[in-house]
């Protein structure tokens, strides 16, 4: 983990703590947890002792044909006792079942029948029971409100089903193994999801193969919309443990989702919202274009949301997004009256800016009394500021200096007082026009928000809107109101401490009504809440976070338009705590903002744009923040408890930009095939991006994943320094597929992981395959892929992943014999004196042709039978470890399709065809404690082990490797 040091400015490695040594440290503690989810944790804690069930390897599962009506839910089965409640049948099923994962799926499916097929018979697998009992159907009847859409009614039926027995286990304090048993059934469904999207060799779609040869076309968006939804509910939880790739844009097929997009679009113009606001919000979420369908399908739930005005917009521009604000006239609040004097006789109060001005030169506030008879400056006491577009005529439009129209004040007064205040913070009246003051008080206004009682937001769109119970509606009308799109109430939002906005009151003639955004209208759990309520909720709630990432910062801002282009760097910088400054240069507004947040996420150097310097520090920055891709982080990333392969780039003072990247060297073929493009329109950049790859021997293609397509970046190598690769920037590209690449897989194997220095001085360049990790261990060999030999390597020490005691193994190489013989290591000791030996064992654990890998007789065999059936064979790419795309250095897989790249780091060693055991290579520089690893090696620790067949009092030895990850 990287980190800056706030003093110096420099980057540095981060020492990770174990959990038990920062929970002992009281400034790390973790802040005191939810009851329910500490009786999870320990519910997960007493399963990891019980033995998983192993799903036995035999035959391919049949082909299974079902019909779009045909049932996944197993039939319940009838209580005994006729006159008693019907029980929940899911909360009796104490089987043991373990979390399928990727390669584990063609043990259960028929991998050649359709994807539905395949997802109907995964779930099918699962057992899940109907249920009549009476609590579980009132929670499955609130669910059934709250779901997202799905047309494929036996699937949206097993989802609900499942998720309304769980949850009301856990609301009744049951947490038992079904509670558990029912979460890894919802994260094998993820992880079906990902092998699928791996390994899949034809184009996936939504038929669903019936009886004979019918094909039935079902809802397979809306079924793995349910699948996420799930997701969201059991993560915060804890229940939920996903180690592999987000729900990103990419991670399903287009096939299946663009369907749904574009029919999402049509949907959201038919209920007249505005195409550019609907296409905005996919800047402020995860997912992006995903969400959308979940949002469209809430517009047309309430009509009052429609747009009017807004028949000319386009996805890319809306009207009213280049109207002058600044020059819209004033508005009245008496127009509605029966009688309206204040419009008709031009009412007006006068606030002086001359005792406006006057405040400011004692150093004391620009906030006004709502209750003295004439305008006066209020120095004491809480107040309320106002947060409001210009555009609705709330601003000072083409008033005289300090001239407000006295209805207008009068309403925004009657809302203060109703708050329990008597003085008011609005820029209309609080910011003065001399250009010096007026400097001053834009630095200071983001801390008027923030030292305000509490902020009221004003939006005429939210006023029409009349104010409803389910507050779904009302959320929804946040995020697509003018309010929403505007740069300044970004700073506004951010800065406050409590929001209250104004919504129509359902009784004729009533005042606003006014309502807490975070306890009145924010969605405060997904299991209580429609997917649209949740992700509108969170797109405010990001809003409301400290900015700790650039990449955070510019998806806020991005979206949001302002009177004045200079504005919007005025406005990135005050969110990042930098002193506006209307006379700096953009870049250097930009490089401020860097240097004072200095976190950015990979993608945010794939922007194509010229940039800051053409060489060194900052040459990899465009010159504004606006040119820089946005992303953010989601639901899984958000609310779970652990942060794996976190990739985030940390730049320092000098603006070089340290961070962890997938790399591969790139190949001549890239350059015959045209496989990168660069990701530019401008002049200046392809041409130098296309020149570079032609010298494709030193350059590096860097990717913040290893699967296929999307963006890359290309760089330069020097001479590694410690951790790090210093490089050089080049540029953005667009990568497309090799011709050459294995079908049927998204996973590039040929990605290495380290860390770089993009933007460091390079005086000369390296060969890019000089720092592949790769020819370490992997052999580009012609030979069978069954050849075993190296199991028998000198200094190979394996550990097998037996799930109470540690399995030390080494392997010799009888060649006379053409054999490998693998001998289990043996621990010996003393407890009293502390004295412990490890020797290998006389009998072997295998014996193997060296050749085939199959197991053979021999001398020192009693019999055949010892060796029946024994077989060590590589491990296909889909079991490698760490799962794709968590970043790792040296990761170990193996595939029998490409013997260029076999691994020499992992087999498996099987007997017959229902049992093995998985062996890792322990890498040597992790056996030898050094200065950064104090405490690496194998350590040997006594323990009670339950479920021993010596029985529950054996103490055994167990053998740790300890790798602190830097």
């Amino acid at each position: 983990m990287l980190e800056r040091d706030p003093v110096t400015g420099y980057v540095f490695m981060k020492t990770f703590k174990p959990r038990s040594e920062r929970d002992q440290n009281q400034l790390l503690a973790d802040a005191p947890r939810d009851p329910k989810l500490r009786s999870i944790e320990e519910l997960q804690d007493r399963e990891r002792i019980h033995p998983k069930t192993k799903t036995e390897l035999g035959q391919t599962p049949p082909f299974l044909r079902v019909g779009p009506l045909d049932s996944i839910l197993v039939p319940g089965e009838q209580d005994a006792q006729r006159d008693q409640p019907p029980s929940c049948p899911n909360a009796g099923d104490d089987r043991a079942v373990a979390v399928l994962v990727p390669g584990d799926f063609g043990t259960i499916i028929n991998a050649e029948s359709p994807l539905m097929n395949q997802l109907f018979q995964l779930c099918q697998h699962a057992e899940i029971r109907c249920c009549e009992n009476l609590v579980c159907s009132e929670k499955r009847s609130e669910l059934e409100k709250l779901a997202p859409q799905c047309d494929w009614a036996p699937f949206r039926n097993w989802a609900l089903q499942l998720m309304a027995c769980q949850l009301t286990m856990i609301d009744q304090g049951n947490f038992t193994r079904p509670v558990l048993r029912m979460s890894q059934v919802v994260t094998s469904c993820h992880f079906f999801l990902v092998d699928a999207g791996r390994t899949v060799t034809k184009m996936p779609s939504a038929k669903l193969a019936g009886p004979g040869k019918t094909t039935h076309t079902v809802d397979a968006f809306g079924a793995f919309e349910t699948i996420y939804w799930m997701m969201t509910i059991e993560h915060p939880l804890g229940l939920l443990h996903i180690i592999e790739q987000t729900w990103d844009p990419s991670f399903l097929p287009g096939a299946i989702t663009d369907p749904a997009i574009t029919k999402a679009s049509q949907r959201a113009a038919g209920a007249g919202i505005c195409p550019n606001r609907f296409w905005n919000l996919t800047v402020a979420m995860e997912r992006q274009h995903l969400d959308l369908p979940a949002i469209a399908q809430a517009a047309a739930r309430h009509p009052q949301l429609k747009h009017q005005g807004h028949e000319t917009c386009t996805p890319a521009f809306c009207t009213f997004t280049v109207l002058d604000s600044t020059r819209v006239k004033q508005c009245h609040k008496c127009s509605g009256l029966e009688e309206n004097p204040c419009k008709r006789e031009g009412r007006q109060l006068f606030f002086d800016p001359e005792k406006l001005d006057g405040s400011i030169r004692d150093q004391n506030r620009t906030v006004w009394s709502t209750v003295s008879d004439e305008p006066e400056v209020s120095q004491e006491g809480p107040y309320v500021a106002i947060s409001h577009v210009w555009s609705d005529g709330t601003g000072v439009g083409l008033q005289a200096a300090g001239k407000v129209n006295e209805c207008l004040f009068r309403f925004l007064a009657r809302i203060v007082e109703r708050l329990g205040y008597d003085a008011i913070w609005w820029d209309a009246i609080s910011i003065p026009k001399d250009p010096k003051l007026r400097q001053e008080e834009i630095n200071n206004m983001h801390r008027n928000y923030g030292e305000a009682g509490c902020t009221v937001l004003h939006d005429n769109y939210l006023l029409d809107f009349e104010w409803a119970d389910n507050s779904e509606g009302p959320c929804l009308a946040l995020i697509l109101c003018p309010w929403f799109t505007r740069g300044w109430t970004a700073l506004e939002l951010i800065m406050s401490k409590a929001v209250k906005v104004l919504y129509k009151n359902p009784e004729a003639g009533g005042e606003p009504l006014i309502k807490d955004l975070d306890e009145d209208i924010l969605a405060k759990d997904p299991a209580h809440c429609t997917r649209a309520h949740w992700i509108a909720s969170t797109i405010i709630r990001r809003l409301r976070r400290e900015i700790r990432n650039v990449s955070d910062l510019a998806a806020i801002l991005k979206p949001r338009s302002t009177s004045w282009a200079r504005d919007r760097m005025v406005i990135a910088g005050l969110l990042a705590k930098v002193k506006a400054d209307y006379t700096m240069a953009t870049h250097e507004v930009t490089k401020a903002i860097i240097d004072r947040v200095w976190n950015l996420n990979p993608a945010s150097l794939l922007h194509g744009q010229p940039t800051i310097a053409t060489s060194g520090g900052w040459s990899w920055c465009p010159h504004s923040l606006y040119d820089m891709p946005s992303v953010t982080v989601g639901d899984l990333a958000e609310t779970g408890k652990h942060l794996v392969g976190d990739m985030t780039c940390v730049v320092d003072k000098d603006g070089i930009a340290s961070g962890c990247w997938h790399w591969r060297a790139l190949e001549e073929a890239d350059t015959r095939h045209d496989l990168l493009i660069p990701n530019s329109q401008h002049q200046s950049v392809s041409p130098a991006i296309r020149d570079a790859i032609r010298d494709w021997e030193h350059c590096m293609l860097l990717r913040d994943s290893n699967m296929d397509g999307g963006l890359g970046l290309i760089v330069k190598p020097a001479k590694r320094r410690g951790d790090f690769i210093p490089a050089q920037y080049v540029g953005s590209v667009r990568v497309r597929e090799s011709p050459t690449k294995l079908q049927g897989t998204q996973v590039d194997e040929r990605y290495d992981f380290d860390w770089f220095r993009i933007g460091e001085v390079v005086n000369r360049v390296r060969k890019a395959a000089e720092f592949s990790k790769k020819s370490h261990n992997q052999r580009r060999i012609s030979k069978s892929s069954q050849d075993c030999s190296w199991v028998a390597g000198t200094g190979n020490l394996w550990l097998g992943d037996h799930p109470h005691e540690g399995q030390l193994l080494i392997a010799r190489y009888l060649r006379e014999e053409g054999v490998v013989e693998g001998l289990r290591l043996v621990i010996s000791g003393d407890h009293k004196n502390k004295t412990y030996t490890l020797l290998p064992a006389e009998d072997p654990v295998f014996r193997v042709s060296a050749d085939s890998g199959n197991s053979v007789q021999g001398a020192g065999n009693d019999s055949a039978s010892h060796f029946g059936g024994l077989r060590v064979r590589p491990v296909k790419y889909q079991e490698q470890w760490p799962p794709e795309p968590i970043p790792a250095f040296g990761r170990v897989y193996r595939s029998d399709a490409v013997p260029a790249m076999n691994s020499f780091s992992i087999f498996k060693l099987k007997t017959g065809s229902k049992e093995s055991t998985l062996y890792s290579l322990i890498i040597q520089q992790y056996l030898i404690p050094n200065v950064k690893q104090p405490f690496g090696g194998i350590w040997i620790c006594t323990c009670l082990t339950p479920l021993h067949p010596l029985g529950p009092s054996f103490s055994t030895f167990c053998l740790l490797t300890v790798n602190f990850f830097m």
